[in-house]
């Protein structure tokens, strides 16, 4: 996940546009946040409404880190956008199995 978070902030145009990305780690956890993120300009909303980043970070840790993220808040609904990462406890990703079954038996 480190090296994900490095290579998603190196190119964090893509992300957030104009806005602006940062990775924030502490107290055991990883958060992924977005300031002036152009999916809520202007928008009001009660709750996280943020879905296209929350499934596309999703998507890529959980695909290539087994990871969980999860929109924890939003700028819609008055604070920065923030997506929280978890590992997953269940099985490891595909890719990781595909490599464990590809392996030669000792």
């Amino acid at each position: 996940m480190p090296l994900l978070t490095r290579a998603v902030a190196r190119h964090a145009w893509t992300v957030a546009g104009s806005g602006r990305f940062r990775v924030e780690h502490g107290r055991g956890r990883t958060v992924l946040a977005i300031t002036a993120n152009r999916l809520c300009r202007g928008q009001a909303a009660s709750g996280p409404c943020c879905d296209y980043y929350a499934a596309t970070f999703d998507r890529l840790s959980g695909r290539l880190c087994g990871a969980r993220v999860v929109e924890v808040a939003c700028e819609a609904a008055g604070a920065p956008a923030a997506f929280e990462v978890t590992r997953r406890r269940a099985a490891p990703p595909r890719a990781a199995r595909a490599l464990v079954s590809a392996r030669p038996p000792s």
